[in-house]
């Protein structure tokens, strides 16, 4: 540390090392340095010309804003040029008149009166989001849903834009990833992804607003774009396009995260969840029977605004430090001193380390919304201005979308009160580390998300409204090694009858195969909850807007060949039998209409099992049985009667037999039967024969040959046994005869 003048107090360090970790990772190296050497700092070495002084707490952050008023800290000079070239003129790299004229523009179209127009819009798309969260059905990210939810309110609010324009959202989160590789050369793709969303979103944006504006008569102005396009503030396109770009790139991370976490809170602080779900009540009872909407009361919420407002200190939402320059030599004068800043140094206010201040916030660590008392309440959209910071500080530097942020995280909170859900267990709440906008790690997943039912009424059913899914029972239960060995599927073959139409037969078999697979399921898998919100595939029903999901989240092992089945039966099945039409594909014309509507799925189907039958064709197949060497698990006993009985009740003997005659391929006698009956001619069918292994060795003598030789079968009193290449020789046969019927 540098020794004290008779005039200042300094903290000054001389490190090098801890000018790279600023250069690394400033959010973290403010807050060592805030611990290590105070709310302010100057930090420099002599390897390196820029000189950092931090300040931290309120003192210190209101001292930082009246230096920026009087000139004596500037922006210019404290980004480097690669992240100027990226951001452009807007408003946070801008100092004096024109940054005032930016802002007061930017507020009148952010007002208390505006925000009340853009409130009716913001819960319409909040609460029609949450309702396609019902709809959905099976496990949903919350943390990915917001993010899709707040991006869809700004581009209302901001630019009037509703639709379905996510695909644009890649482009905001890939320009700010650029932002923080543009330290020394201005990434490219940042500046097309600005571009980009500049010129598909923004551009057409601005066009119908000022079309708009020639046929507005006493009309709202229903957007930022709107207010601003109206009043004439920004009169340059080109400024118009920055700070609309700017208000969507600052905001939407910080918001998503701020909402997102509304829900972290909730699951991570059992005795807050408490709390939060008494107020909600409390909030709910006031206007139960009454005409008025608790959506027009938004900032009369009590706990639940003080809930907010903790959400917002602790979770660490947007930038974490605000950049200056000094223009000369300046004196900050605080309660402990005076500090000296040398002109040139690059001065960073800590907005994350005065949100964890100790002397402001006792116990900052601590998530307590308690702390924020009535009098901070009624001012939610703006109080302490120098000691809560999640949208900066002061009055000139605040960030002006403060009270729209407050206005959506109470529309989320409110619009969640209609529903219920139950959270996975076993998912990462630890939020992303290296980020300034935060979430879960495990992307907050939850099931049965639904609408709240009617409590009031005597024949609803009493429900958990927030929990885990499950008991700790269950999941101890599927936790057992016994239940996790769990196996055994029907070993009943498919039901067949060559009477029923193809589509039936289908169906039957399909619905089987399913069945068999859910009778016993493996339980680790089978029964697994989801960990990742999937995007289903979907087809609009004919004739409606209604879309349905054709993937089943919950298909065992997803296969192949069930699913082109089911896609098969969905696309051209009928959904009515139709004994009249002989064009229709019913009984007595589904093969006319199979042989036109489905030659292209057959043909590729072709020709893939060819390509399969040929690699088939070219293996060699080989078994590996173990054997237990004797039942007390020694490794140097050996009980040769155990191993020769083992041996003997296992079949290997006989197999070794049937193998070394070179059959080495097998299949039941009843797989057999079902699989080649096909292939059997009308002489074959019409033979009496009394068991299933006589009919098996008669179907295979037709197909293949006379048994024993060497190229033909073996039949065991279970199993046939195969000479190699006769199997996949049937196989070939069996292709061919179902494409030609």
């Amino acid at each position: 540390m540098g020794a004290a003048a008779s005039n200042y107090v300094y903290n000054e360090a001389t490190s090098l090392s801890t000018l790279i970790g600023f250069s690394k990772d400033p959010r973290t190296a403010l807050l060592n340095a805030r611990d290590h050497y105070g709310d302010i700092f100057l930090v420099e070495s002599a390897f390196v010309s820029t000189k950092i002084a931090g300040l931290c707490g309120p003192e210190a952050l209101k001292e930082f804003e009246a230096k920026l008023q009087d000139g004596s800290l500037v922006k210019q000079g404290a980004f480097p040029p690669s992240i100027l070239a990226l951001l452009g003129p807007i408003l946070v790299t801008l100092d004096g008149d024109v940054h005032h004229a930016k802002k007061a523009a930017l507020l009148k179209a952010l007002s208390p009166a505006q925000l009340d127009v853009y409130k009716p819009i913001i819960r319409r798309i909040v609460q029609t989001e949450h309702s396609k969260w019902a709809a959905h059905g099976g496990a949903i990210s919350f943390a990915v849903n917001t993010k899709i939810l707040v991006f869809k309110v700004l581009l209302a609010v901001l630019y009037g834009v509703e639709g379905e324009f996510d695909t644009y959202r890649r482009y905001v989160d890939d320009y700010v990833t650029a932002i923080k590789q543009s330290a020394k050369v201005t990434d490219e793709h940042g500046v097309t992804c600005r571009a980009k969303f500049i010129a598909e979103i923004i551009a057409p944006a601005i066009a119908a607003a000022k079309a708009n504006q020639t046929k507005r008569q006493q009309q709202p102005l229903n957007s930022v774009l709107d207010v601003l396009v109206a009043t004439g503030d920004l009169t340059d396109d080109d400024d118009l396009q920055n700070e609309m770009f700017h208000f969507m790139f600052a905001g939407f991370g910080g918001v998503s995260a701020a909402a997102t976490n509304l829900i972290t809170a909730v699951c991570v602080f059992p005795d807050i969840r408490a709390k939060v779900l008494r107020a909600r009540d409390d909030f709910l009872r006031q206007y139960d029977g009454r005409d008025e909407s608790p959506w027009n009361h938004l900032d009369e919420m009590g706990y639940l605004n003080q809930f907010v407002l903790e959400v917002k200190r602790f979770f660490v939402a947007g930038p974490t430090q605000v950049y200056a320059k000094a223009a000369r030599d300046l004196d900050l004068v605080t309660s402990t001193g005076v500090f000296r800043i040398p002109e040139g140094a690059l001065v960073m206010a800590g907005l994350e380390a005065t949100n964890r201040d100790p002397d402001t916030w006792p116990s900052p660590d601590s998530f307590d919304p308690a702390r924020f008392t009535q009098a901070d309440v009624d001012g939610i959209h703006m109080t302490r201005p120098f000691s809560f910071c999640p949208h900066g500080f002061g009055s000139h530097r605040r960030c002006a979308g403060e009270q729209l942020t407050t206005v959506i995280m109470q529309s989320v909170l409110v619009s969640l009160f209609d529903f219920t859900w139950k959270m996975i267990p076993g998912q990462e709440y630890a939020l992303q580390p290296h980020s300034v906008t935060a979430v879960p790690i495990g992307q907050l997943m939850g099931v049965n998300f639904h609408r709240r039912l009617n409590e009031d009424d005597p024949s609803t059913p009493e429900v958990e409204t927030y929990g885990i899914v499950g008991t700790q029972d269950d999941w101890k239960f599927l936790r057992r090694p016994d239940v996790q060995e769990l196996t055994g599927v029907n070993a009943a073959e498919y039901f067949d009858d060559s009477r029923l139409d193809l589509w039936t037969r289908l169906m039957i078999q399909l619905i089987s195969k399913k069945q068999t697979l859910w009778n016993r399921p493996y339980a680790t898998t089978a029964l697994s909850v989801p960990q990742h919100q999937q995007v289903l595939d979907k087809i609009t029903l004919i004739q409606t807007n209604i879309q349905i999901p054709i993937v089943d989240e919950d298909w065992p092992c997803q296969p192949w060949l069930e699913i082109q089945q089911t896609n098969l039966l969905r696309d051209h099945a009928p959904f009515v039998d139709d004994f009249t039409h002989l064009w229709l594909p019913a009984e007595d014309g589904e093969r006319y209409v199979m042989s036109k509507v489905c030659e292209t799925v057959v043909s590729k189907f072709k020709t893939q099992l060819a390509g399969l039958m040929a690699d088939i064709a070219a293996t060699q197949v080989h078994y590996v049985r173990c054997i237990k060497p004797n039942a007390v698990k020694s490794s140097s006993a050996f009980d040769f009667r155990d191993v020769a009985d083992q041996l003997r009740c296992a079949g290997v003997v006989e197999a070794i037999r049937i193998s070394r005659a070179a059959f080495p391929n097998k299949l039941s006698h009843e797989r057999f039967l079902h699989r080649f009956e096909l292939l059997q001619n009308a002489k074959i069918k019409a033979a009496n024969v009394v068991t299933v292994g006589a009919a098996c060795a008669q179907l295979a003598t037709a197909l293949i040959g006379q048994p024993e030789s060497p190229t033909s079968f073996v039949l065991g009193s279970l199993h046939i046994f195969f000479a190699a290449g006769v199997l996949e020789g049937n196989e070939r046969r069996y292709c061919v005869h179902f494409t030609q019927i």
